[in-house]
């Protein structure tokens, strides 16, 4: 990367001198909505929506590579692309590229583009096909977009690979966690030093305090569970340490098994759980193996909750050697210290596309074999 061009100031920013400048209805064959019917799960060929995928069909509208936007919604504005036969609603709409222009520059153009910035409504976010006909576009020639292409998709298939490897390192740990806790393997150690107990013979189970209003502060230090699986909001304060299990206690999630490894706030609808005397780790570990069957806790239609008298009784198989439990804690927690490793490779990964695409699909940065493509 790196030759120096002339730039000018456009109507759609600096570019360089050499791109053209059109709107979107002259780089496409058409900009057109959807007709399909909103599918279902048997069939081959996938129907979309202004969500993704919403069902398949045998009897598909469209074929060959699109740029799909979602129309109207919550995901107004929001990109796909598709490339063989396809179905698509009308709360989406259609674009087909020209043939003098590269449909994945175009596809990658649109998605730095932004365009849920043009969405307008609050009942029913909207966007429409007239304002993206209208919309200005700077591009350079098909040689240089192709140039462009091959350099993100390196970058693409880099991510594919680690993506694959995440998914294959997880499915490992999966494995390997019911090999070495699940209660059918417990039971078949037939070893008199795994033993059965209730949860609340082991640990220390607490429900934690809701917050004030007034004491949610998005930019504190303090992540705020309240049940979920994320934090519901942040806090100046903490009332757990770090290292802390906490099972979630109402919602859709409730029975969510998770860690947490800074100190946070414990809030009315999650559990903490602080053994007396078994390696933490392993305890942890030991409920996430289960956590499908501490789910089936709940109880409840309208806001589904796990009541702690219930959850007190959940019976655990352990082992009664302190030094055994590390021994199994320490395999799951390498696994997942490798793990965390490849994820933020993947999240630095991801976010040096979204550099070289904000600069390579803008023309800011210029590839360095352009003097090939202008000979």
């Amino acid at each position: 990367m790196g030759l120096k061009q002339a730039y000018n100031q456009t109507e759609v920013g600096i570019t360089p001198k050499d791109w053209n400048i059109s709107v979107l209805k002259e780089l496409t064959k058409s900009v057109i909505s959807g007709r399909s019917k909103s599918g279902n799960q048997i069939g081959r060929y996938p129907v979309y929506g202004s969500t993704g995928i919403i069902g398949y069909t045998e009897h598909p509208d469209y074929e060959g590579e699109a740029i799909l936007v979602a129309r109207v919604g919550a995901n107004a504005g929001k990109i796909n692309t598709v490339s063989s036969k396809y179905g698509v609603t009308d709360n989406t709409i259609i674009i087909t590229v020209k043939e003098d222009n590269s449909f994945s520059f175009l596809a990658q153009l649109l998605e730095i583009k932004k365009l849920n910035d043009l969405v307008f409504g609050s009942g029913q976010p909207l966007i429409t096909g007239s304002q993206l006909k209208s919309l200005q576009l700077a591009t350079p020639k098909l040689a240089e977009q192709k140039l462009i292409n091959n350099t993100l998709n390196d970058v693409n298939s880099l991510l594919h690979i680690l993506d694959q490897i995440i998914i294959k390192k997880e499915n490992v740990k999966q494995a390997t966690m019911y090999q070495l806790l699940s209660d059918e393997t417990c039971s078949l150690k037939n070893n008199s030093n795994w033993k059965e107990y209730y949860l609340e013979d082991l640990a220390v189970i607490s429900k934690g305090h809701q917050l004030n209003i007034n004491e949610k502060i998005p930019q504190e230090d303090f992540p705020h569970y309240n049940g979920g699986i994320y934090p519901s909001s942040f806090t100046s304060k903490a009332n757990r340490p770090p290292n802390t299990i906490i099972i979630s206690e109402g919602g859709n999630s409730c029975g969510y098994v998770q860690i947490i490894k800074k100190p946070f706030w414990c809030g009315g609808h999650c559990y903490s759980i602080k053994p007396f005397s078994m390696d933490n780790n392993f305890l942890y570990y030991a409920l996430k193996q289960r956590q499908n069957k501490i789910m089936k806790l709940r109880v409840g239609s309208g806001l589904p909750n796990i009541q702690k008298t219930n959850l007190g009784v959940f019976k655990l198989k352990i082992p009664e050697e302190l030094d055994y439990q590390k021994k199994i804690s320490k395999i799951l927690l390498d696994m997942d210290k490798e793990l965390i490793s490849l994820k933020l490779r993947r999240d630095k990964t991801f976010k040096l596309k979204e550099a070289m695409m904000y600069e390579l699909l803008t023309g800011k940065t210029r590839l360095a074999k352009l003097d090939l493509i202008h000979d």
